[in-house]
């Protein structure tokens, strides 16, 4: 009876976190599109199938995340409630996994070692309920203890609640992290499943040897039961194996799982010091080796590197920044205040400068007590591991922004699995004992810090409301970045306060004088205010900032083309046809698969009596884009003008 006892308190617990979750996060599900949304959802003819397609072979790194968008569509449309809903459902779903994961681990805490495997008594480890074994027994790893299935709780709560992980549930596009972390989590706990049962499975013969799982297999106990589970063993690698490919398919992030995986085996599985286990070892990780390899060259081969294509900034002060950055990073979710979609974080380019050196120092302090706590408190030692190795993309690659909140979902995870490990051993070692008003003081505390993450929470998750609210956020904590300002300019444009769009456009370029979304951003203000030579005249300098226009950076080339567009439909409503001709054409040149650009030249021929050239364009547009109905509607009243 007391197992399935066990099962049923995890199975509420479990739905304790998910609705903790949703509490947290219930606002957000009122929330507007935001910034990516607009070109990664809303811009993209989500009843092409062949989009998807065209992800798969291009961007095989985000494929699932714009799967989870094409559902969100076929489900609700453009309604965003569905869309946030998503994102909250994942969040709790990774909530109740690193709950299971963090108790997972705490059993890990004890695991026979090579004395158990050898008929000498061992001392058991207090993370777990289970006495030494001696003799010929097979290990199994215990039930956590009181102190430990308290700390997992704690582990899986603060995850739902804490206020640092907003970003990456509010805003629609940071499904990219948490879907990411959700495979990712579901790989490590089948990879924990396969090394349980491999340790389990790993026993003793008559003469005392240690014999491998795989011996085992072959080999039956007294009772004539097999020794192993050969088909369950090999159903959990594969299921991790698979769920890595998709964490892989999600974020680029996601193949840094080999490298905790390796950690893990270091910290909780190899201290066994059986050889057989080492050899399992190499075997269980072998095909996420695969998978990393083949991700690697489908990368060369796709972008012809396996980093950053584009020259962002130096190597070695992009390494300083981001040792700071990862010290900020631990602030903000032990610390959530300051939170924003832009940060105005500086660049450092010396050992010498203080913020770099107190980072360091701090970092290189954790790292020594990560090492000494191996043993007393391997899941402190293994969430560290896991916070550094999964900051090792954006510590080691050069990006476009320096710091985002939403990079930081991942590695939270092994925060709170550092934060679990102290708080068990605080609890096991230090405070409680047998004293249950200790413990109930303890279990009040973990409360007020949950209600109070969760408070700032839902509070942060007003900010995310709508796309002024936002923006004149990021404005008050960041004044002197461009980016700011020109979104919130055309969100304030979008509400009809065109002057304080304008305003704030004004200062953005007083900042930036060659900031192409500044310029481009008042154009189109200028454009539906029917001004359109200002309109043009911004448009002309946004243009102007690229040294080669018709050749732009691989990334600015929509922005490039959109420019050309927009000012071919200032032309346009300027009555000035030739010239909207040539900025349409301009616009192909530089992306030959804007059909909206051919669309629009199909109009202005249509108006200059030149029914032939419309009706070719008006072709070409369908041709690249079926769902162009503004070119369909043309061309079908073209056809009826024939004779």
């Amino acid at each position: 009876m007391q197992a399935p006892r066990k099962a049923h308190v995890r199975l509420q617990t479990a739905a304790l976190l998910a609705l903790l979750a949703f509490i947290c996060y219930w606002n957000s599900l009122r929330a507007s599109f935001h910034y990516d949304d607009y070109p990664m959802i809303l811009d993209i003819d989500w009843n092409t199938p062949k989009y998807l397609l065209h992800i798969l072979r291009y961007q095989p790194q985000r494929f699932v995340v714009f799967s989870s968008i094409w559902l969100n569509y076929a489900l609700g449309g453009l309604n965003p409630s569905g869309y946030h809903f998503f994102n909250v459902a994942v969040h709790g779903l990774n909530s109740v996994l690193i709950f299971l994961l963090a108790e997972k681990l705490f059993a890990f805490g004890f695991a026979p070692s090579l004395g158990t495997l050898t008929g000498k008594s061992v001392r058991m480890n207090s993370h777990s309920q289970v006495p030494s074994l001696t003799g010929q027994s097979r290990g199994k790893l215990g039930e956590p203890s009181g102190s430990a299935r308290l700390a997992a709780f704690a582990v899986g709560a603060l995850f739902a609640a804490d206020t640092a992980l907003t970003q990456s549930v509010s805003y629609i596009q940071g499904r990219s992290s948490s879907l990411c972390t959700l495979f990712f989590l579901a790989s490590f706990y089948s990879y924990c499943a396969a090394a349980e049962h491999d340790i389990e499975g790993t026993v003793g013969d008559k003469t005392g040897k240690p014999v491998s799982l795989f011996a085992a297999l072959r080999k039956k106990d007294s009772d004539g039961v097999m020794a192993g589970n050969k088909i369950m063993t090999v159903f959990r690698i594969l299921s991790a194996t698979v769920t890595f490919v998709l964490a892989c398919m999600t974020k680029e992030i996601g193949v840094t799982l080999v490298a905790v995986l390796v950690i893990f085996e270091f910290v909780y599985v190899l201290r066994c010091r059986a050889r057989n286990l080492r050899v399992n070892t190499i075997l269980r990780l072998l095909p996420f080796a695969l998978v990393l390899g083949s991700v690697f060259v489908a990368r060369v081969l796709l972008y012809g590197a396996i980093g950053e294509v584009r020259s962002i900034r130096e190597f070695w002060p992009n390494l300083l920044t981001q040792l700071s950055i990862n010290v900020t990073y631990i602030r903000m979710l032990l610390l959530p205040i300051g939170l924003s979609i832009e940060h105005d974080y500086p660049i450092y380019h010396s050992l010498s400068e203080i913020r770099v050196i107190y980072s360091l120092a701090l970092l290189c302090g954790l790292i020594v007590a990560a090492v000494a706590a191996v043993r007393r408190m391997p899941m402190f030692t293994f969430g560290f591991s896991w916070f550094l190795i999964t900051l090792l993309p954006t510590t080691l690659i050069p990006i476009w922004d320096v710091i985002s909140e939403h990079w930081l979902y991942l590695p939270s995870v092994g925060y709170f699995l550092m934060v679990g490990g102290l708080l068990e051993n605080l609890v096991r070692r230090h405070l409680c004992g047998n004293d249950k008003k200790q413990r109930d003081a303890v279990a009040v505390i973990i409360l007020v810090a949950i209600f109070l993450y969760g408070s700032g929470t839902i509070l942060r998750n007003t900010v995310w409301r709508n796309g002024a609210t936002l923006w004149a956020d990021a404005v008050e904590k960041a004044p002197n970045r461009v980016r700011p300002r020109t979104n919130l300019a055309m969100a304030l444009a979008d509400r009809g306060e065109t002057r304080k769009a304008i305003d704030e456009l004004r200062i953005a370029l007083s900042i930036d004088p060659y900031s192409y979304e500044a310029h481009s951003n008042l154009g189109t203000i200028y454009s539906r205010e029917g001004e359109y030579d200002r309109a043009v005249e911004q448009f002309q300098l946004a243009i102007a900032i690229f040294p080669d226009p018709f050749n732009p950076p691989p990334m600015e080339v929509m922005n490039v083309a959109r420019a050309f567009y927009n000012m071919g439909l200032a032309y346009q409503q300027m009555g000035r046809f030739n010239s909207a001709l040539q900025a349409y054409d301009k616009a192909i040149r530089v992306a030959p698969q804007m059909g909206e650009a051919y669309s629009n030249m199909g109009t202005v021929y249509f108006a200059m009596g030149r029914h032939a050239e419309a009706e070719m364009s008006f072709k070409k547009a369908l041709s690249i884009n079926p769902s162009l109905d503004l070119a369909r509607k043309n061309l079908e009243l073209l056809e009826g003008l024939t004779p």
